[in-house]
């Protein structure tokens, strides 16, 4: 599960999972399968802060059950969150660097 805070469009990368959404003052609640790797393509439709949390069931491959990324995006702008079944959470920005990724127990 994702909670995505920012003005942006959140969708599967090309052929990934459904994610079923539901937005609340324009904070966006995003749901997909936790056992599969996963790209979201986070989409920039104005200039803004982004934030997201990802949150996951723990594992002995990969400990921490929540993530925290934050950044500032551009309009048009498109990240890409990557969030493999047994490893870190970790985006990639069009520039090609990660940014705040935190992790906690």
């Amino acid at each position: 599960m994702a909670v995505v805070g920012c003005p942006v469009r959140v969708e599967p990368e090309n052929g990934g999972q459904p994610i079923f959404q539901a937005s609340v003052n324009g904070v966006k609640v995003c749901l997909f399968p936790s056992d599969r790797n996963q790209t979201i393509r986070l989409k920039a439709f104005d200039d803004g802060d982004v934030s997201a949390t990802v949150l996951r069931p723990v594992r002995k491959s990969s400990p921490s059950s929540a993530f925290h990324l934050q950044g500032h995006v551009r309009r048009d702008e498109t990240w890409r969150l990557h969030v493999p079944s047994r490893r870190s959470v970790w985006i990639e920005t069009p520039n090609g660097k990660a940014i705040g990724i935190r992790g906690s127990r």
